[in-house]
């Protein structure tokens, strides 16, 4: 029940917060699996908005050459090799500049941007990645790597100025991203442990949806995800990842599937969606699948990095996915024996 003032009326202070999570890297062989989260605060009553209309003048959701702007839009839009990181790093680095320094602000303060490095990067939004990124001798020294890659810090600033522009006039706010990284050594160790690579994915998305309750479940929170290939009914899956909690189904369907989990005692509650491609039609999604997709794009450059090193500059890089990732690992096989690195230590089983 929403508190009351001592007119009667009733008071809620609650911030309105929506979220969007997605992920990269489910299919390749090589590489890791990143799933990323973004977070909102918009207006109240604005839970059905759409953000790129808020945010106009400051996002787009194609490039453009005439105005400063940050192209937010599904990863695979936004990036192929041909096109390079130029893009998916200016909205990244673009967006994360704005993030609150302290929990609740609404906007980082207005001081020059600074390039991080990649582990810099990571420290803000994958808890546990230095354990796990140091058990792969190609992801070495992986946290002093120099961003960005492509983009220019001028160019970067300007492009982040008119984001906070836009977000103070649309009232809109970025709250920040978090990801949940599962490199090689994990992404096997979780599948074999659960014997379904489509478990593992739902295991590891849950974890990061239990971040964003625990830090917003006390705000109206909002979380949509892209649907999990053909599912339509989550409600066994949620009941085995938050038992404790009251779950109400919204709607089950091929269109969308929506579910209220609530903790009365706890004060916490969030309404879940998946639908499917939303992260073509879901801004916080949208985003979510640019911080996924740039991280593992990085990933993929030291990778691909270090077994040039042992290879030769000859040995053409790999995204890792499954045709030309097995050329790829018959190409180094030699370097990998060489080094006494079996394949099971660099190839994904699953």
């Amino acid at each position: 029940m929403a508190p009351m003032t001592t007119d009667g009326q009733t008071t809620d202070s609650r911030r309105t917060i929506v979220a969007g999570v997605d992920e990269a890297g489910f299919g390749p062989i090589l590489g890791p699996l990143v799933i990323g989260a973004t977070a909102w605060h918009v207006p109240a009553g604005g839970l059905g908005d759409d953000l790129w209309q808020r945010l106009r003048g400051g996002v787009s959701k194609t490039p453009s050459r005439k105005f400063a702007r940050l192209a937010i839009n599904d990863s695979k839009k936004i990036y192929s090799a041909a096109k390079g990181l130029l893009e998916l790093e200016r909205g990244v680095l673009g967006t994360l500049a704005t993030q609150p320094r302290a929990p609740g602000g609404e906007s980082a303060t207005n001081e020059p941007w600074t390039a991080p490095t990649f582990g810099q990067f990571l420290d803000r939004l994958a808890p546990g990645w230095a354990e796990q990124a140091a058990a792969h001798p190609w992801y070495a020294g992986c946290g002093e790597f120099a961003l960005p890659v492509e983009s220019g810090q001028d160019d970067l600033a300007t492009r982040i100025n008119g984001l906070r522009v836009a977000m103070k006039r649309g009232n809109v706010f970025f709250l920040g991203a978090g990801l949940e990284l599962v490199c090689e050594a994990r992404f096997n160790q979780l599948c074999d442990a659960m014997n379904n690579k489509g478990k593992m994915l739902f295991c590891c998305t849950a974890r990061l949806i239990q971040r964003l309750i625990a830090r917003f479940g006390g705000d109206r929170l909002k979380v949509v995800c892209d649907k999990h290939g053909g599912r339509d009914s989550y409600r066994n899956l949620l009941l085995q990842h938050w038992p404790d909690m009251q779950l109400t189904v919204l709607v089950e369907s091929a269109e969308r599937s929506g579910y209220r989990l609530s903790d009365p005692g706890a004060g916490r509650e969030v309404e879940l969606w998946f639908v499917p491609k939303a992260d073509v039609t879901y801004l916080p999604a949208a985003l979510a699948s640019m911080y996924c997709k740039y991280t593992r794009e990085v990933f993929m450059r030291l990778l691909n990095r270090f077994w040039q090193g042992h290879v030769g500059p000859g040995l053409r890089a790999t995204a890792g996915y499954y045709t030309d990732g097995q050329r790829f690992v018959g190409e180094v096989s030699a370097a990998a024996k060489r080094l006494g690195l079996p394949a099971e230590r660099f190839i994904r089983s699953r």
